[in-house]
């Protein structure tokens, strides 16, 4: 088996709770992600019936990417001290 065989890579998209099982975040906190705007729908996110589903790579490019966009970035409590 090669190395890339042995990965196992997420599925494309995920539901909210397949995406907070893989990430630090938790089910909650994806939901806030969503009613914020932080994560985009058509971007991020895509709507099956009323159930979001989340775009594994997007959602990976997001945390690698950071919070580069101030508007967009989650403030952390310290930052408002």
């Amino acid at each position: 088996m090669s190395p890339e065989q042995s990965v196992s890579r997420p599925k494309p998209y995920l539901s909210v709770r397949e995406l907070a099982a893989l990430t630090p975040w938790t089910e909650q906190a994806i939901r806030s992600m969503i009613a914020k705007g932080t994560l985009r729908e058509g971007e991020h996110f895509f709507h099956v019936g009323r159930r979001p589903l989340l775009k594994w790579e997007a959602i990976v490019a997001f945390i690698e990417a950071g919070h580069e966009n101030p508007e967009t970035a989650i403030p952390h409590y310290r930052d408002r001290l």
